[in-house]
């Protein structure tokens, strides 16, 4: 029975818009592919998301790459872009209702160290969260198996107590590899919520959800 629920936080927690973030900087289109391709797309960024790069680090790195003219904007958006985090509607309900159901909530996300810096903005959320795993403190990335392995060994779960809702398929997927469960969100709380009550949940959990269909 499942009893460990595991959010990504990038479109799940969080609508994460990278034409959003860009537009703040840039909005002439030449130079908002300049943006998403150096700097959202980079080899710098998956460093960052693994903890081999800080942000300033990855800018030194990424620099040369850009014209003149865009380094100003573009320094700003690699190092400000999470300054307006937007929450999931409804996914505050959701998590509230779990908590009070038992369940114990989890984040599992590919981020850099900036993550602590900007989770400021998702406390209503992780107010019900039970702890956060940051690729980035680890040296590890979704979705190699390895992430879902030492999450479990550090929290002390059971896979096969544990799902995780992830909006990648190539996650989920993962997740399912290490006998985790695992669900994956479009981006609507109501179909999660249908998702989830024909999981093997708790009774508790179960009479929880139901309370929000």
């Amino acid at each position: 029975m499942i009893q460990n629920l595991v959010f990504d936080m990038g479109n799940v927690l969080i609508k994460y818009d990278v034409e959003a973030y860009i537009g703040r900087f840039v909005t002439e289109p030449g130079d908002r592919s300049i943006l998403r391709n150096e700097l959202f797309r980079s080899l710098e960024w998956v460093s960052m998301d693994r903890g081999r790069l800080m942000p300033e680090q990855a800018w030194e790195l990424i620099r040369p790459r850009i014209p003149p003219a865009l380094q100003v904007p573009a320094r700003r958006c690699l190092l400000e872009w999470h300054q307006e985090l937007t929450l999931q509607p409804g996914m505050e309900a959701l998590l509230a209702q779990l908590k009070k159901a038992g369940c114990n909530l989890y984040v599992l996300t590919n981020a850099s160290r900036l993550y602590h810096v900007y989770r400021r903005g998702m406390q209503p959320l992780l107010q019900y969260m039970k702890g956060e795993f940051v690729s980035a403190d680890w040296g590890l990335l979704k979705p190699q198996p390895e992430i879902y392995r030492t999450f479990t060994q550090y929290f002390h779960l059971l896979p096969s107590e544990t799902l995780f809702i992830d909006d990648l398929p190539l996650n989920a997927a993962a997740a399912l590899d290490c006998g985790w469960s695992a669900i994956v969100f479009h981006g609507e709380v109501d179909a999660l919520i249908k998702a989830l009550r024909q999981q093997d949940l708790t009774p508790e959990t179960q009479a929880a959800l139901a309370e929000l269909s």
